[in-house]
């Protein structure tokens, strides 16, 4: 996502897991992103994005 206003959440990448709220993984496969477990599956074009997160700090 380029833009922080077309963006359903908005991210803040920190360095150190003990100051994370949300812990997320970035899985390879679709199939074992589904549900809401922190696993997420990143996709190359927006029109296949079920959320559109913007990720500050990376």
């Amino acid at each position: 996502m380029d833009y922080e206003s077309r963006a359903d959440v908005k991210v803040f990448v920190v360095d150190y897991e003990s100051r994370a709220d949300l812990l997320v993984f970035k899985e390879e496969y679709e199939s074992r992103a589904d549900g809401n477990e922190g696993r997420w599956h990143f996709v190359e074009y927006e029109s296949r994005a079920d959320k559109k997160v913007f990720l500050r700090g990376v």
